[in-house]
């Protein structure tokens, strides 16, 4: 068993080369382009921004490493956060980023690119870093819009028959599996060639600074097949505790669900902070089919929660992190392994992230995982076995191992339930966990339940009775997505709005895809006369109304119930389907399709139930 001493080891100095100078240039020519204008608005009020009296901003303090670091080489590598722009909480998030990028011009209109010379300049967050001489630090420092000038920081891999303990397997014997959620993961990169993670991985991207350029080509930002190559094991563990398909290591979480990995540290498992923020920012602006995000990553300080306003990086991640959770997209950040009782490593420190901490086997928070009152949840992370390098398996500890277990019972869940947001789903994986309480200092913190959390979404969707007697009815009954959308009439019927985001679980014009389900044997208080402990020994399936499909939608639906029918006879009780998708054109005024499903039970027993689902024309 291995562990990742993150936090103890030295930071190595920069070596950058490659700098990007950001600017506007702005005409005086007159245009009729109202782009222009806006640009030149934003110029104006960035502008007017900066000269807010001083008196109302306080001075930037100087940091004494970077102070060290100008006396060593002459020029200091530094993390400059700028203040919010007034209006910008009002604006759109593509407004937002014209007035940041105006107040990050204007910031640094007067001084010289040697003395400032920008290497990556952040929108979505108020943020850039560059390489700075003395004079460069000092005009900095100077400007009302500077919030504070940082050293670059570094952090690491948070590194220390796991998916039975949170009873995943349980929810993965009804076939639920992840399918269609995607996962982004940080780390040090994935073996995408591992047996466990072929067909997986869909995108490599890499945004590693280090020393001029770790990523795989030696440069600070590759895209493409081979971006988050790497030969350690730290990446590639990670992704098989979500992801792995069974072939050599255990079954992941999620095997079926899909990612996009990205390479954030070195071959040492060491990166700075700024490319994880980059890196963030770039799932922001290119990756809306991104749904959950892992970062197995701890920073080598830790600090008292919330560290939203800590120093320029946290803020900087309380930024990002809070902008994907708003968009639906929630982030699990490992705690980190300086095994404190009192304090979180950041990211897992700020707001909008959800923090993971470590048990073991037998359910005791590890010695090593961070704890305070931000940690949200716990998850195996002691001699957890997952894909290792070279087609392997790996054993390894630590808080990195604890969050792909949360990740990937999130995407478990986003599966069942598309249509859960970010505040939801965190929700409902901390109420549904087993109590775990610290001896260290008293706090009890919800250890993941996959069985338990799939339980809650299937009941937040009641089931939807079909035709049929008292005694046969719970034979086989529907569910939609979202819950609101049932009728509970005779047949069952829902009606969308074609682009509705709450039932069109599609953005294709001119058609709705409802997300629905089967369940058999169901327990329902509704039904007390209904026996559920006869075996179902046949199903058919037709659309609609009973004959044979009319068309190539009925054909698809119809395929699409069927693939996802269970095996007969079926003995279990409450056995649930996945989300199934089930298209309904638009045609122009309300049209509908239908799908019926008969039931046959051992002791003679028949239910047939229909379902009638309707789009309407786009509002």
């Amino acid at each position: 068993m291995r562990q990742c001493q993150c936090g103890r080891s030295a930071a190595s100095s920069l070596g950058l080369r490659v700098t990007h100078h950001m600017g506007l240039d702005v005409s005086s020519r007159r245009t009729s382009n109202p782009s222009v204008g806006r640009r030149l608005l934003t110029v104006v009020f960035g502008i007017l921004f900066l000269l807010v009296p001083a008196a109302v901003q306080s001075a930037a303090p100087a940091d004494p490493d970077i102070i060290d670091e100008l006396k060593r080489n002459g020029q200091a590598e530094v993390f400059v956060s700028l203040r919010e722009p007034p209006l910008a909480r009002g604006l759109n998030l593509a407004a937002q980023r014209r007035a940041r990028r105006a107040v990050r011009a204007a910031t640094l209109a007067a001084v010289s690119p040697e003395d400032v010379q920008v290497r990556h300049a952040l929108t979505t967050a108020g943020a850039f870093s560059a390489a700075v001489s003395a004079s460069g630090l000092a005009y900095l420092l100077a400007q009302p819009a500077v919030v504070r000038v940082d050293p670059m920081r570094y952090g690491a891999g948070a590194a220390e028959g796991s998916v039975a303990q949170i009873r995943a397997d349980a929810v993965q014997r009804r076939d639920d599996r992840a399918l269609g959620v995607t996962v982004a993961l940080l780390d040090a990169g994935v073996d995408v060639t591992h047996p466990d993670l072929a067909g997986s991985v869909i995108d490599e991207e890499c945004f590693c600074s280090d020393g001029g350029g770790c990523c795989p080509d030696g440069s600070m930002r590759q895209t493409g097949p081979g971006s988050a190559a790497t030969s350690i094991a730290h990446g590639t563990h990670v992704a098989g505790t979500i992801v792995s398909k069974g072939f050599v290591a255990p079954v992941g979480v999620a095997p079926a669900a899909k990612m996009v990995a990205i390479k954030v540290l070195n071959e040492q498992n060491r990166g700075l902070l700024l490319d994880w923020i980059r890196a963030l920012a770039w799932i922001a602006d290119s990756r809306p089919d991104v749904q959950v995000i892992n970062m197995s990553l701890a920073s080598d300080s830790v600090f008292a929660e919330p560290c939203n306003d800590a120093d320029g990086y946290n803020a900087a991640f309380a930024q990002m992190i809070g902008v994907l959770r708003d968009r639906g997209t929630l982030t699990f950040v490992a705690a980190g392994n300086n095994g404190t009782d009192d304090a979180l490593a950041s990211p897992a420190c700020v707001d909008a992230a959800v923090a993971v901490g470590a048990v073991t086997g037998g359910d005791r928070v590890a010695n090593f995982s961070n704890s305070s009152v931000g940690l949200d949840l716990l998850a195996p992370g002691v001699s957890i076995v997952s894909a290792g390098p070279g087609h392997s398996t790996d054993v390894l500890s630590g808080t990195s191992m604890a969050t792909p277990h949360a990740t990937g019972t999130a995407a478990l869940m986003l599966a069942l339930n598309p249509a859960l947001g970010a505040d939801q789903l965190e929700q409902l994986l901390k109420t549904t966990g087993v109590s775990i309480t610290d001896p260290r200092n008293g706090l009890a913190v919800p250890r993941l339940d996959a069985l338990a959390a799939m339980s809650a979404v299937l009941n937040a969707t009641s089931p939807v009775l079909g035709g049929g007697r008292p005694s046969s009815d719970c034979l086989v009954v529907w569910r939609l997505t979202p819950p609101n959308l049932a009728a509970g009439q005779t047949p069952p019927a829902a009606v969308c709005h074609d682009g509705d985001p709450t039932c069109d679980h599609d953005d294709i014009p001119g058609q709705c895809t409802f997300q629905m389900g089967l369940c058999f044997n169901a327990v329902d208080p509704r039904l007390p006369r209904c026996r559920t402990d006869a075996p179902i020994v046949a199903l058919h399936l037709a659309s609609p109304n009973g004959r044979a499909p009319s068309d190539l939608v009925d054909a698809l639906n119809v395929v699409a119930v069927s693939r996802a029918l269970p095996a007969v006879p079926l003995t279990d009780s409450n056995w649930c389907t996945a989300a199934i998708p089930f298209i309904v054109p638009a045609e122009g005024a309300a049209t509908s399709r239908s799908v019926r499903l008969w039931a046959h039970a051992a002791d003679g027993r028949t239910d047939s139930d229909l379902l009638r689902l309707t789009c309407l024309p786009h509002e």
